[in-house]
């Protein structure tokens, strides 16, 4: 082996450990968008439980639209009565008074729920838009720099068989001259 093959093969090694390198690096680019989507899995669950908690929130305030109903028809049978005495009047008011403190717990506890629930909706919904803007920017920086490394790969082994390709070809040109020169020679 003359110097320009111990060079040619020094080269040679040298690309293949640089492919390897940019093989593992894409890997571990790969391994990272997988964490990525799993990642992604988690808040899709996380947001699921969010909706799920939601739901039993809009449950309860259906079930106190029920109570409100029927206090409301506990005050309708009250007010129907026909026969009211003085004192009956009194037990009426009594009970006005009690069913209207009744309503008044639910509404607050009604609007209470409504509020906590439209809060906790917009966290939540802010929170996904931030962790989603987070690990797309982080996905599109992945995939650049898997682009790159590709496109430099893609690149050093275009030169490489080029390279050799032009190798081949001067070894051609030189035997077809070697040979030309021995002819001569023989002449």
């Amino acid at each position: 082996m003359n110097y320009e093959d111990r060079k040619i093969v020094g080269k040679i090694r040298f690309y293949r450990k640089e492919i390897k390198r940019k093989l593992i690096e894409i890997d571990e680019c790969k391994e990272k968008l997988e964490d990525l989507k799993e990642t992604l899995e988690q808040l899709k669950c996380k947001d699921k439980r969010c909706d799920q908690k939601l739901s039993v929130v809009t449950h309860k305030s259906i079930n106190m639209d029920k109570k409100i109903r029927f206090f409301k028809k506990q005050i309708f049978n009250l007010m129907s009565v026909d026969v009211i005495s003085g004192k009956d009047v009194g037990y009426l008011l009594h009970e006005l008074i009690d069913l209207s403190n009744e309503l008044l717990d639910i509404l607050k506890v009604a609007t209470h729920t409504d509020q906590v629930s439209v809060q906790i909706a917009c966290d939540e919904e802010e929170f996904f838009e931030k962790e989603m803007k987070k690990f797309l920017e982080i996905r599109r920086r992945y995939q650049k720099e898997y682009n790159e490394l590709r496109n430099h790969v893609d690149a050093k082994i275009t030169r490489e068989n080029a390279k050799i390709d032009n190798q081949e070809e001067m070894l051609h040109l030189d035997m077809q001259i070697w040979k030309a020169c021995v002819e001569r020679e023989d002449l």
